[in-house]
């Protein structure tokens, strides 16, 4: 089903944050707990089947939903694209403030017209 995603909703409590690259996926298995992008994927529509340890959108080759596809290069769907690289490492970084980070996490879904709102 297609969902267009125009405000996100991100849980601080199962949003996966600030552990360093190697330590992030899209929906981490070992405790459920997802990145930016992967709750974002959710809320477009992905199944968490799609999302389960895949540590990139461009992992998902052929499953983005058509509305998150601003993820990925245009001319490569194997890589993502700038905005969805610095969303990744603004999700990911170890030595930010969480309200920094939630700073920078808003911009960057804000570029794609997406509001963002953390929750408890």
């Amino acid at each position: 089903m297609r969902k267009i995603v125009t405000h996100l909703r991100i849980s601080r409590a199962i949003w996966l944050r600030g552990e360093g690259a190697s330590h992030s996926s899209l929906l981490r298995r070992a405790d459920a707990k997802m990145c930016c992008l992967g709750i974002y994927l959710e809320a477009c529509g992905a199944s968490k089947d799609n999302l389960y340890s895949v540590g990139t959108p461009s992992g998902m080759t052929g499953l983005i939903p058509a509305d998150a596809r601003w993820l990925l290069k245009e001319d490569e769907a194997r890589e993502v694209s700038d905005c969805c690289q610095q969303l990744m490492e603004d999700n990911d970084l170890q030595n930010i403030s969480e309200p920094e980070r939630e700073e920078r996490i808003t911009g960057g879904f804000a570029r794609q017209g997406i509001t963002v709102e953390f929750t408890e």
